[in-house]
């Protein structure tokens, strides 16, 4: 079952990766406002016992971004001989994170251009410049050669893509056999009222969730196999009320960045999007493998 026979796009106009680009080259602050300055994901916010010294709710919020890198370290298991690709690498800082604990060559791909920009001085002030280089890439029409890559991780990339299916097939192409993709995916929980529904669409410029089955049969059918799945729903909801919070805090800063009639359809939408995500929204991590 496809998301489109769940809750229907209708007459949703998909973005283009280019459209996407620029939407975050202008709203990179603001994602960085009501998120993270590690990086613009869903939080981990299962809490280890080291959290001392947090004393905002922005601390928390960055502890739980670290957490998602960490979470990847541990998923990937790379290697200092390897090789791995991030797509959709926002600024950096995961990716610059990954490459310096595990000693792995890094590539990440963006169509932010403002972010690259970021990200490449980010590598370059970690000193890893000769090992972590930044690219602007789509990641359904990806510029590398059959077999380049030891590993991907791919998260909250997916959701954008207008061909996901396309998406893992490139994946697929560029890994090296026994290579793994880790990845993140929006899922459908539940069909919501059709106005939450479209905010989530066109503020996150994303796609229809799917059942998290139909994520599995794209993979298969690019070619991986299944490692394992791992549901994460519930950090949706605490990411959502962490971003809500931050929004209302920083409402005056929000609006001298930004302007008041920006900021007055934000007022509209934003209500909307956190209730979507926190009653309707789905999120899994899948790991698979390309067989050797």
């Amino acid at each position: 079952m496809t998301a489109t026979e769940d809750q229907s796009a209708g007459e949703y106009a998909v973005p283009t990766p280019e459209e996407i680009g620029i939407s975050y080259d202008e709203f990179a602050d603001f994602y960085r406002l009501i998120n993270s300055d590690v990086g613009f994901h869903i939080g981990m916010w299962a809490g280890s016992a080291t959290d001392d010294g947090l004393s905002s709710v922005y601390d928390l919020s960055n502890k739980a971004q670290t957490r998602v890198v960490e979470y990847c370290i541990d998923a990937l298991k790379l290697k200092p001989t390897d090789h791995f690709l991030d797509l959709g690498c926002g600024a950096g800082a995961p990716t610059v994170q990954i490459a310096e604990t595990t000693g792995a060559k890094a590539t990440g791909v963006n169509v932010s251009k403002v972010q690259l920009e970021e990200a490449t001085g980010r590598a370059e002030a970690a000193g890893l410049s000769d090992r972590v280089k930044f690219e602007y890439g789509n990641a359904m029409e990806l510029a590398y050669a059959d077999e380049t890559f030891d590993a991907i991780v791919a998260i909250d990339l997916f959701p954008h893509l207008s061909d996901r299916p396309l998406g893992f097939r490139e994946a697929y192409r560029v890994l090296k056999p026994g290579g793994t993709l880790l990845l993140s995916e929006f899922t459908y929980r539940g069909e919501a009222p059709e106005e939450q529904f479209r905010a989530f669409l066109e503020t996150f410029e994303g796609q229809p969730p799917a059942p998290p089955e139909q994520s599995i049969q794209w993979a298969s059918e690019a070619g991986f196999e299944l490692v394992w799945a791992d549901r994460k729903t519930k950090d949706v909801a605490l990411s959502t009320e962490v971003m809500y919070f931050l929004y209302v805090d920083r409402h005056a800063e929000i609006t001298e960045r930004y302007g008041e009639e920006v900021v007055g359809g934000l007022d509209y939408v934003m209500p909307l999007v956190r209730a979507y995500m926190r009653d309707h929204l789905g999120y899994y991590y899948f790991l698979v493998q390309k067989p050797e």
